[in-house]
């Protein structure tokens, strides 16, 4: 029912409830317009801050912060290296006033590996508040950026060395096939001089 009021334009009754502006589906407080006609035939506005969450959203009602992150995946021996902001971003996490919808900036982590390449990783703001995801290593999951480049590069230039091929055997097909024509007329008449020859000297004896 939140994300209907929060994403949705809806009408119920007289009043009604939209979303002053398009904003995507992330965690978040985001401001909401609400309006009604009074008796008299008068509107009447205004507008509310209404907070979106998710399953790793948390709350803190004493700083007035809210924090959202999400598990994600990496390459085998990649998460323990990661930066925060590195980690920031794979995570999709932020955090932000729930008063106002401001960013609030992320300034500490932890990772702790749980078990063979799985870790918790904690993220929290300087005044304490915090959430906590999963980060899973895959073996070969992902390509990094070096190696898929190299394959694609690899890949164009066989198909390069292909097409070369087919255009140079094409090209010389038809030479070749003249060639073997050429010879094979040039054979007929040696064949056909050599009958007439053969049975001219037949008839002279």
């Amino acid at each position: 029912m939140l994300l209907a009021y929060v994403f949705l334009s809806v009408s119920f009754a007289d009043e009604e409830i939209r979303l002053i502006e398009d904003e995507s589906m992330q965690a978040g407080t985001y401001p909401v317009y609400l309006s009604d006609v009074d008796p008299n035939g008068n509107e009447i506005s205004k507008v509310i801050r209404v907070t979106v969450v998710f399953p790793n959203t948390v709350q803190n009602q004493e700083t007035n912060e809210a924090i959202d992150a999400s598990d994600f995946k990496s390459t085998i021996n990649t998460v323990e290296a990661m930066p925060l902001d590195e980690l920031i971003k794979k995570s999709k996490a932020k955090a932000w006033n729930i008063l106002t919808g401001e960013k609030v900036p992320i300034t500490n982590f932890v990772v702790e590996k749980k078990e063979n390449h799985i870790f918790k990783i904690t993220f929290s703001t300087e005044k304490g508040t915090s959430t906590t995801v999963n980060a899973i290593e895959f073996q070969d999951e992902l390509l990094p950026y070096n190696r898929a480049q190299y394959k694609i590069e690899e890949r164009y230039e066989l198909n390069t060395k292909v097409i070369s091929l087919i255009i140079l055997v094409a090209a010389l097909a038809p030479i070749s096939i003249g060639f073997y024509l050429v010879k094979q007329i040039d054979t007929k008449i040696n064949e056909t001089y050599e009958y007439i020859y053969y049975s001219s000297d037949q008839e002279n004896k």
